[in-house]
Protein backbone atom coordinates (compact mmCIF):
# COMPACT_ATOMS: atom_id res chain seq x y z
CA UNK A 1 0.00 0.00 0.00
CA UNK A 2 2.77 2.43 0.93
CA UNK A 3 4.52 1.65 -2.36
CA UNK A 4 1.39 2.54 -4.33
CA UNK A 5 1.02 5.75 -2.36
CA UNK A 6 4.69 6.62 -3.01
CA UNK A 7 4.28 6.03 -6.76
CA UNK A 8 1.13 8.15 -6.88
CA UNK A 9 2.83 10.86 -4.81
CA UNK A 10 5.86 10.90 -7.09
CA UNK A 11 3.71 11.20 -10.20
CA UNK A 12 1.55 13.91 -8.70
CA UNK A 13 4.65 15.81 -7.60
CA UNK A 14 6.23 15.53 -11.04
CA UNK A 15 3.06 16.68 -12.79
CA UNK A 16 2.43 19.65 -10.49
CA UNK A 17 6.08 20.71 -10.55
CA UNK A 18 6.27 20.56 -14.33
CA UNK A 19 2.95 22.32 -14.81
CA UNK A 20 4.39 25.07 -12.60
CA UNK A 21 7.68 25.13 -14.55
CA UNK A 22 5.94 25.34 -17.91
CA UNK A 23 3.58 28.02 -16.60
CA UNK A 24 6.54 29.98 -15.24
CA UNK A 25 8.39 29.91 -18.57
CA UNK A 26 5.32 30.73 -20.67
CA UNK A 27 4.26 33.58 -18.40
CA UNK A 28 7.81 34.88 -18.06
CA UNK A 29 7.98 35.42 -21.81
CA UNK A 30 4.32 36.04 -22.69
CA UNK A 31 3.09 37.57 -19.41
CA UNK A 32 3.94 41.21 -20.17
CA UNK A 33 2.27 40.93 -23.58
CA UNK A 34 -0.79 39.20 -22.05
CA UNK A 35 -1.02 41.87 -19.35
CA UNK A 36 -0.78 44.67 -21.89
CA UNK A 37 -3.37 43.06 -24.20
CA UNK A 38 -5.69 42.27 -21.31
CA UNK A 39 -5.63 45.77 -19.82
CA UNK A 40 -5.28 47.73 -23.07
CA UNK A 41 -1.78 48.78 -22.04
CA UNK A 42 -3.02 50.58 -18.91
CA UNK A 43 -1.34 48.20 -16.46
CA UNK A 44 2.16 46.88 -16.94
CA UNK A 45 3.99 44.05 -15.26
CA UNK A 46 6.99 45.58 -13.47
CA UNK A 47 9.77 43.04 -13.85
CA UNK A 48 10.94 42.49 -10.25
CA UNK A 49 7.34 42.24 -9.00
CA UNK A 50 6.19 40.04 -11.86
CA UNK A 51 9.20 37.72 -11.57
CA UNK A 52 8.72 37.35 -7.80
CA UNK A 53 5.02 36.55 -8.22
CA UNK A 54 5.94 33.94 -10.85
CA UNK A 55 8.39 32.47 -8.34
CA UNK A 56 5.56 32.29 -5.78
CA UNK A 57 3.47 30.33 -8.28
CA UNK A 58 6.41 28.04 -9.04
CA UNK A 59 7.06 27.27 -5.36
CA UNK A 60 3.34 26.78 -4.76
CA UNK A 61 3.06 24.27 -7.60
CA UNK A 62 6.11 22.44 -6.26
CA UNK A 63 4.56 21.74 -2.84
CA UNK A 64 1.02 21.22 -4.08
CA UNK A 65 1.57 17.46 -4.54
CA UNK A 66 2.75 17.18 -0.94
CA UNK A 67 -0.27 19.07 0.28
CA UNK A 68 -2.57 16.76 -1.68
CA UNK A 69 -0.97 13.71 -0.09
CA UNK A 70 -1.40 15.17 3.40
CA UNK A 71 -5.06 15.96 2.70
CA UNK A 72 -5.77 12.59 1.08
CA UNK A 73 -4.25 10.68 3.99
CA UNK A 74 -5.91 12.90 6.61
CA UNK A 75 -2.49 13.92 7.96
CA UNK A 76 -2.88 17.66 7.56
CA UNK A 77 -3.54 18.43 11.23
CA UNK A 78 -0.44 20.60 11.73
CA UNK A 79 -0.75 22.35 8.41
CA UNK A 80 -3.00 25.15 9.64
CA UNK A 81 -0.54 26.10 12.38
CA UNK A 82 2.38 26.04 9.94
CA UNK A 83 0.36 28.10 7.48
CA UNK A 84 -0.54 30.68 10.13
CA UNK A 85 3.08 30.89 11.31
CA UNK A 86 4.41 31.30 7.78
CA UNK A 87 1.88 33.99 6.97
CA UNK A 88 2.52 35.84 10.23
CA UNK A 89 6.21 35.86 9.35
CA UNK A 90 5.33 37.23 5.90
CA UNK A 91 3.14 39.94 7.47
CA UNK A 92 6.03 40.98 9.73
CA UNK A 93 8.35 41.11 6.71
CA UNK A 94 6.03 43.12 4.43
CA UNK A 95 6.67 46.54 5.92
CA UNK A 96 10.47 46.40 6.07
CA UNK A 97 10.77 44.68 2.66
CA UNK A 98 8.32 47.10 1.04
CA UNK A 99 10.34 49.97 2.49
CA UNK A 100 13.48 48.55 0.90
CA UNK A 101 12.14 47.23 -2.42
CA UNK A 102 8.72 48.82 -2.97
CA UNK A 103 5.91 46.51 -4.08
CA UNK A 104 8.49 43.84 -4.94
CA UNK A 105 9.15 43.67 -1.19
CA UNK A 106 5.57 42.55 -0.58
CA UNK A 107 6.00 39.82 -3.19
CA UNK A 108 9.27 38.84 -1.51
CA UNK A 109 7.47 38.42 1.81
CA UNK A 110 4.88 36.23 0.08
CA UNK A 111 7.69 34.16 -1.46
CA UNK A 112 9.22 33.62 2.01
CA UNK A 113 5.83 32.37 3.23
CA UNK A 114 5.49 29.97 0.29
CA UNK A 115 8.99 28.58 0.84
CA UNK A 116 8.24 27.97 4.53
CA UNK A 117 5.01 26.12 3.70
CA UNK A 118 6.83 24.17 0.98
CA UNK A 119 9.44 22.98 3.46
CA UNK A 120 6.80 21.95 5.98
CA UNK A 121 4.55 20.08 3.56
CA UNK A 122 7.37 18.38 1.64
CA UNK A 123 9.06 17.13 4.82
CA UNK A 124 5.75 15.86 6.27
CA UNK A 125 4.61 14.18 3.06
CA UNK A 126 7.97 12.55 2.44
CA UNK A 127 8.01 11.15 5.97
CA UNK A 128 4.60 9.65 5.28
CA UNK A 129 5.86 7.67 2.25
CA UNK A 130 9.39 7.02 3.58
CA UNK A 131 11.00 9.24 0.93
CA UNK A 132 13.94 11.49 1.64
CA UNK A 133 13.50 15.18 0.81
CA UNK A 134 16.64 14.96 -1.36
CA UNK A 135 15.08 12.12 -3.38
CA UNK A 136 11.88 14.14 -3.65
CA UNK A 137 13.76 17.03 -5.22
CA UNK A 138 15.25 14.77 -7.88
CA UNK A 139 11.99 12.98 -8.55
CA UNK A 140 9.82 16.09 -8.74
CA UNK A 141 12.27 17.80 -11.09
CA UNK A 142 12.51 14.85 -13.48
CA UNK A 143 10.14 15.18 -16.44
CA UNK A 144 6.83 13.29 -16.05
CA UNK A 145 7.43 11.05 -19.06
CA UNK A 146 4.77 8.62 -17.83
CA UNK A 147 2.19 11.15 -19.03
CA UNK A 148 3.15 10.44 -22.64
CA UNK A 149 2.01 6.84 -22.22
CA UNK A 150 -1.17 8.00 -20.51
CA UNK A 151 -1.94 10.40 -23.36
CA UNK A 152 -1.38 7.63 -25.93
CA UNK A 153 -3.76 5.32 -24.05
CA UNK A 154 -6.37 8.06 -23.81
CA UNK A 155 -6.12 8.85 -27.53
CA UNK A 156 -6.39 5.15 -28.40
CA UNK A 157 -9.44 4.78 -26.15
CA UNK A 158 -11.12 7.80 -27.70
CA UNK A 159 -10.36 6.58 -31.20
CA UNK A 160 -11.77 3.17 -30.32
CA UNK A 161 -14.99 4.69 -29.01
CA UNK A 162 -15.38 6.97 -32.00
CA UNK A 163 -14.70 4.07 -34.36
CA UNK A 164 -17.29 1.88 -32.63
CA UNK A 165 -19.80 4.70 -32.59
CA UNK A 166 -19.61 5.13 -36.34
CA UNK A 167 -20.25 1.48 -37.05
CA UNK A 168 -23.24 1.19 -34.80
Amino acid sequence: MKTDMRILYRRLSQASTWIGLVSFVVLFFAGPWIMSAWTGGRIGAPNPLFLLLLAVVLVNSWWWGSLSLLYASNRHEGLSLAYIAANLAAIMLVLPLTGLFGVAGAASALLVSEIAIAIYTIVRANALVDESPAAYIGISLSPPLYLIGQIRELVAAVRGRIGRGRRE
